[in-house]
C-alpha cells in the first residue's frame, strides 16, 4: 500500500516507474500474481532502469502461475530487450529449467552453454542442470563429467544432490561400483526424500553387484523412514528379489507375498511367488500359480505356461501337462519356450506308449529352430 501511494504522488515517469516496480514486488512475495503481473506490465510500459527487472519480475509471476511457457518467454523478452541486465544470467537460467521441465533437453543444455563458461554460482548451478539434462536424455558420459565439475566447486549444501545424479548417471552407464560410491557419498542427515532415493540407488548398484545381502540392509534403510518414502515399494520388492537370489526361497516367498496385491508390483511378485514354491518342491501349488499368471496379459505369460507344464508333469499329472504344452504350442506357435514344452508333450506321450507321437513333437523343436535361423 505505501509504494502504491507513492506511485501516485510520483513527480515524474522514473519515480512512477519504480514504485511500479516495488508495487508489483511486493505483490509478488504476497503471492498475488495478477497485481503483481499489472504493476511489472507498467513498469516495463514506463520504461527507465527498473524495466529489466520489471522483465524479470514478470517471468517468476508465470512461474508462480505455474505458465512455464510464459515464463519462457518472459525471460526470452529480458535476455532480447536487455542483454547488458544483472538478470540475464539467472532468466537464461530459468528459461533452461523450464526446459529441462518440458523435457526438451537439447533446447535446455542451449540455454545453459553460455553461462558454463562463467565464474560463481550461475556457473555452478548451469552445470548441475546441464547434467541433469545430459542424464535425462541419455547422454550419460556427458552426464557423469559435467557433475564431476559440479562437485569440484560445490557448496556443502549441494554435494548430497549432486552425488546422487552422479550416481544415477553412473548407473545408467553400468558402473556398479562408482555408482554405488556416490550414493553412498549423500549423508544420513540429507534431506529424507533425497536420503531415500540414495539408498535404494545403492540398493539397486549392490544388486547389480552380486552383494545380495548390502543390498537388503539399504532397502531396509528406505523402509525406515517416516514419512515412508516415495521408493518404498520398490525397496520391499529389492527385499524379495535379493532374498530369491540368495535362494532364501521361504523368506523370498513371504515378502513377495507382501506385494502380491501391489497395483505396480504385484504382476512381478505373484511370478516369483511361483518360482519360489516350484523352487521349494510344491509342484502343485507352483502350477496353479503358473497357471494363473499365464492367463494375465503380461510379460510373463507365455514363460509361465511353459512352467505350468513343466510343474504339472513333475507332481505326476502327465494329463494336465499334455494339455499345457497343447494349449503353449497353440497359443504362441514357434514361441521361445517351445523346447521346453514339446519336451514335456515328447514325454508323457512316450510314458503312454506312443513313441511316434512322442518323436513328432521332439521333431517339432527341430523344426522350429531351423525356421527361426531363417
Amino acid at each position: 500500500a505505501t509504494f502504491e501511494r507513492a506511485r501516485e504522488a510520483a513527480v515524474d515517469e522514473a519515480a512512477r516507474a519504480e514504485c511500479c516496480y516495488l508495487v508489483g514486488d511486493a505483490r509478488l512475495r504476497l503471492g498475488e500474481h495478477d497485481a503483481a503481473g499489472r504493476a511489472f506490465e507498467a513498469a516495463v510500459a514506463l520504461g527507465g532502469e527498473f524495466a529489466d527487472d520489471a522483465r524479470y519480475g514478470l517471468g517468476w509471476v508465470a512461474l508462480g502461475r505455474g505458465d512455464r511457457a510464459a515464463a519462457f518467454e518472459a525471460s526470452g523478452a529480458l535476455l532480447a530487450e536487455h542483454p547488458d541486465s544483472p538478470f540475464a544470467g539467472n532468466a537464461r537460467l530459468e528459461r533452461a529449467r523450464c526446459c529441462y521441465q518440458e523435457r526438451d533437453y537439447e533446447r535446455a543444455r542451449q540455454e545453459l552453454a553460455p553461462l558454463l563458461s562463467l565464474d560463481g554460482p550461475l556457473q555452478q548451478a548451469a552445470r548441475e542442470l546441464d547434467g541433469l539434462c545430459a542424464l535425462a536424455s541419455g547422454a550419460g558420459r556427458a552426464a557423469v563429467e559435467t557433475l564431476q565439475q559440479a562437485l569440484l566447486s560445490a557448496a556443502p549444501a549441494d554435494r548430497p544432490r549432486l552425488n546422487f545424479a552422479l550416481g544415477e548417471a553412473m548407473a545408467n552407464l553400468g558402473r556398479w561400483q562408482e555408482a554405488l560410491r556416490a550414493y553412498e557419498a549423500v549423508p544420513d542427515d540429507a534431506p529424507p526424500e533425497l536420503y531415500g532415493d540414495a539408498r535404494y540407488g545403492a540398493c539397486h548398484a549392490l544388486h547389480e553387484l552380486g552383494e545380495h545381502a548390502r543390498s537388503i540392509d539399504a532397502a531396509e534403510a528406505v523402509l525406515r523412514l517416516t514419512p515412508p518414502h516415495r521408493c518404498r515399494a520398490l525397496a520391499a520388492l529389492a527385499i524379495a528379489e535379493n532374498r530369491f537370489a540368495l535362494g532364501e526361497w521361504a523368506a523370498a516367498q513371504a515378502a513377495f507375498a507382501a506385494l502380491a496385491d501391489d497395483p505396480t508390483h504385484g504382476a512381478a511378485a505373484r511370478w516369483k511367488l511361483a518360482w519360489c514354491r516350484y523352487l521349494q518342491g510344491d509342484k502343485a501349488d507352483a502350477a496353479q500359480r503358473f497357471a494363473a499368471v499365464a492367463k494375465a496379459p503380461g510379460e510373463h505369460a507365455e514363460e509361465a505356461l511353459a512352467m505350468q507344464a513343466i510343474a504339472l508333469f513333475e507332481h505326476g499329472d502327465r494329463d494336465a501337462a499334455l494339455d499345457a504344452a497343447d494349449r503353449y504350442a497353440a497359443r504362441h506357435g514357434d514361441g521361445r519356450f517351445l523346447d521346453r514344452t514339446e519336451r514335456v508333450a515328447a514325454r508323457v506321450l512316450r510314458q503312454r506308449g506312443d513313441l511316434g507321437a512322442a518323436r513328432q513333437r521332439l521333431e517339432q523343436i527341430g523344426r522350429a529352430a531351423c525356421r527361426e535361423r531363417v
